[in-house]
């Protein structure tokens, strides 16, 4: 059944610029906003950086050898805050996202659960499949939690990508990339 679903077809990337750009051509004096939620939050960043237009994300993953590679952007020329990524403090894909992200990054101020205190001891992210951390997923993930700090009107702190959090990543990880407890 796998033969039924072409490479365009599962090519997110470029599916999500095809859209942008038949959206822009209906649309010419529009400008846009592109925003999204996990998947969608990456598809959006790389769009918006690919069309040169502003990007509100929620806890999209890192991608800079994506974006290097695919879309070959000089990442140092991307201005400052045409990106910026919300995320839960504790959202495993904001930790994953560390050192490995453009543009702005917000956070939430919201205390650590006890699946996610559980979940990142050493040895984390797990190498398999884990209860703890996938309840941690599910606390801290879900957009419906997102939507949350939205509706309480809380606003996130919010710092550059600059070079002492791309340090502060790199320090995170271990020599395969996973991250450090």
């Amino acid at each position: 059944r796998c033969q039924e679903f072409t490479a365009r077809m599962i090519d997110y990337t470029s599916r999500a610029l095809d859209f942008a750009h038949k959206v822009h051509e209906a649309y010419p004096d529009h400008d846009w906003l592109y925003t999204g939620h996990s998947l969608g939050a990456t598809l959006a960043e790389e769009v918006a950086l690919a069309r040169g237009k502003l990007s509100l994300n929620f806890a999209a993953g890192g991608m800079k050898f994506l974006l290097k590679s695919r879309l070959h952007l000089d990442l140092p020329a991307v201005p400052e805050w045409q990106v910026v990524s919300l995320y839960h403090p504790w959202d495993p894909i904001y930790m994953h996202a560390l050192g490995d992200s453009v543009g702005a990054r917000c956070l939430w101020s919201k205390a650590e659960t006890e699946n996610c205190k559980a979940c990142y001891v050493p040895g984390w992210p797990p190498t398999g499949p884990s209860p703890v951390c996938d309840a941690c997923f599910q606390e801290t993930h879900m957009w419906r939690h997102y939507i949350h700090f939205l509706w309480a009107k809380q606003r996130p702190s919010c710092k550059l990508a600059d070079a002492s959090l791309l340090e502060r990543g790199k320090k995170c990880r271990t020599a395969s990339g996973r991250l450090k407890p």
